[in-house]
């Protein structure tokens, strides 16, 4: 929690801001390309990254072992065969994070690994395993999710060119569009709660210890709370969606996703003409349930 306050989440600005115009400049002049494997995915594992004190060597092989890891998320997906990858995966990324974290111990830096390792005091602090968790955590919530929310955002504004114009002439609303585009299409569609006593919800009655499956992306088109819910408005207020989650399940890093893909929106609006869709298809992985997010998204950024 510490490590996602206001003022330490004004921290990440000059790393976003850095790893956008290099992103910028890697894409400018390719016609077509992919926004998923060449923007969506590389900003927030850039910008991660760097604030965690991964070296760049190993950018490409944590993407790689965070999104093996996703499978986590969704067991009831995983074929036997995937048990054994993602075995593999958490040996892997265990041993290089004890050793990094091993490293920071004895030569401690500005990155939150130092950070946390030297936070709180008493029984109140990170142990080795704790550490290691709270670092892939991150990445599974910080990258794929935000990876996803890029992918997913952009897509609305291409298929809705009336409101990315509304943003583009009214960039002070980024930060309401940001939380529609969260409303619209969520990357976490759904998510799982502990019942901890007998309750009925909605003529259901659920017993104490059930797993319950909640939609979010439905309580995201709820018409008791948001008039004409199907329709993507970046002028709708939309502080009230549960894409993030609520109460003491709130995501950590809410704040940091939001700041994130509202300054790589901001950017993209100003330095393009039009967003436009590019001519091969967008796809999805279907075999995925609680993640609903694109991969593979092509388009054209018209200067």
């Amino acid at each position: 929690g510490q490590a996602f306050t206001p003022q330490r989440l004004a921290s990440f600005d000059p790393f976003i801001e850095e790893e956008l115009e290099k992103l910028l400049r890697e894409i400018a002049g390719q016609g077509e390309f992919d926004a998923i494997a060449e923007f969506a995915t590389q900003l927030p594992l850039r910008v991660l990254c760097r604030k965690l004190g991964v070296a760049p060597s190993m950018w490409s092989t944590i993407a790689r072992w965070t999104k093996g890891l996703r499978f986590l998320l969704e067991p009831s997906l995983l074929k036997r065969s995937d048990f054994a990858d993602v075995h593999a995966i958490l040996n892997d990324y265990e041993q290089y994070l004890r050793e990094l974290i091993a490293a920071r111990r004895g030569n401690p830096g500005d990155d939150m690994i130092s950070e946390w390792i030297a936070a709180g005091s008493g029984d109140d602090y990170l142990t080795e395993d704790e550490l290691i968790h709270a670092f892939m955590l991150s990445f599974i919530a910080g990258h794929e999710t935000s990876k996803g929310l890029i992918g997913n955002g952009l897509a609305a504004l291409i298929d809705h060119p009336e409101q990315a114009e509304i943003l583009r002439a009214n960039p002070h609303l980024m930060e309401g569009a940001v939380l529609e585009m969260m409303r619209w299409n969520a990357p976490l569609q759904q998510t799982k709660r502990w019942a901890s006593e007998r309750a009925t919800v909605g003529g259901v009655t659920i017993e104490a210890d059930s797993i319950v499956l909640l939609c979010l992306g439905a309580a995201n088109r709820d018409p008791e709370q948001f008039p004409d819910p199907d329709r993507f408005d970046v002028t709708r207020k939309t502080h009230t969606q549960l894409g993030f989650g609520f109460g003491m399940h709130m995501c950590l890093g809410a704040k940091l996703a939001e700041r994130e893909v509202a300054m790589a929106f901001r950017r993209l609006l100003a330095s393009t003409r039009a967003i436009e869709a590019g001519t091969a298809p967008r796809s999805r992985d279907e075999t995925e349930i609680q993640l609903r997010v694109y991969d593979r998204l092509p388009v054209r950024f018209m200067h």
